[in-house]
């Protein structure tokens, strides 16, 4: 599986989940699709319209293939993401963490990793976000989650 994700001028907010795909052909074509009709499309809402100063780049819309993959298997059609939140220098970073099969086994494995983090003092939180598998968000923030555990409000 591989995760489509922007990443955006860090004073703005967290990456943003583009979608889930089971091939990188079909993530680099949702990458595609995103760059023309998002950002070059004249509908990006993270461009701030200063033409010297542009916040983006097609650089920044990336696929991702290296999460861990936990009980999935061909006949879903959905999966979950987990995520970590950290909070530093008044920036969130948001980290994708893994694909997971169930929403069960989501809110386990987010469990652990709060618990991997309770000392961090710059972890603010697990979220779990469902994604159709292989459709790309119309959303200008991506896909959006539940916020699972929050130790900094």
């Amino acid at each position: 599986m591989h995760l489509l994700i922007r990443s955006i001028y860090s004073d703005s907010g967290p990456a943003l989940l583009l979608g889930v795909f089971r091939t990188k052909e079909l993530a680099e074509t949702a990458r595609r699709e995103y760059l023309a009709s998002v950002m070059h499309g004249g509908a990006d809402p993270w461009e701030d319209g200063d033409p010297d100063n542009p916040r983006s780049s097609d650089a920044d819309v990336i696929v991702r293939s290296n999460l861990e993959l936990i009980g999935c298997d061909a006949a879903i059609d959905r999966v979950f993401v987990v995520g970590a939140s950290f909070y530093g220098q008044g920036e969130i970073i948001r980290a994708f963490l893994a694909i997971v099969g169930s929403r069960a086994a989501a809110a386990e494995h987010a469990a652990k990793v709060a618990a991997e983090n309770a000392g961090d003092d710059f972890f603010t939180g697990t979220e779990i976000v469902a994604v159709p598998i292989d459709t790309l968000s119309i959303n200008p923030n991506g896909y959006q989650g539940e916020r699972v555990r929050s130790k900094n409000p």
